[in-house]
């Protein structure tokens, strides 16, 4: 069976925005069959609707062959989608870039969109069972995604945790060098 990979993108952007295209692209050359998705109000992104979303692009099968590769509060979506899944297999793996619980520098009304995903609790114990590797990228000069992100991935989810030196957000077109090595590194077939 061949392996995808679903990879969403964060807050603002879409499908061909910052490093995306060219990691599609490169994953399909490895016979990996990719799917980016554009996720609905992208400015003023809504936990169920993204959530809907990504149920309906992966018809909630994922398994052993599932990857996800996911962007700031992409991954949030994968944490949700994966929480409320009925599937009782592992994803093969997900990358998180400049994945978050908590954000800082934000201005007041993102803060008020940020709100919601901040605050609605998720059922981390379920979603740790459901994933059989989970990698985290942070950059040690993100103006949004603190250190305590960094501590909780680790601890709550047992994330294997890839600090990167000055990349802001990880979102320039080429940090895809970055995440596509780590990506090999960790789930190349």
């Amino acid at each position: 069976m061949k392996k995808k990979v679903f990879i969403i993108h964060g807050w603002g952007f879409n499908s061909t925005s910052y490093w995306i295209p060219k990691i599609k692209e490169e994953l399909e050359k490895l016979q990996y069959d990719v799917i980016t998705i554009d996720m609905p109000d992208t400015e003023t992104p809504i936990i169920d609707n993204w959530v809907k979303v990504l149920e309906k692009v992966t018809k909630n099968k994922s398994n052993k062959n599932t990857y996800f590769i996911a962007h700031s509060i992409g991954c949030q979506s994968i944490l949700r989608l994966i929480e409320k899944s009925q599937s009782k297999e592992k994803i093969g793996g997900i990358l998180f870039v400049a994945g978050w619980i908590t954000l800082k520098g934000l201005t007041k009304e993102e803060k008020s969109i940020a709100e919601p995903w901040i605050n609605t609790p998720v059922n981390f114990k379920k979603v740790n069972r459901l994933i059989s590797r989970l990698v985290c990228i942070f950059s040690t000069d993100d103006p949004y995604v603190s250190r305590k992100n960094i501590e909780f991935f680790d601890k709550k989810l047992n994330a294997n945790i890839i600090k990167i030196n000055k990349r802001g957000h990880i979102d320039k077109k080429n940090d895809y060098k970055i995440i596509l090595d780590i990506f090999n590194k960790f789930f190349k077939k």
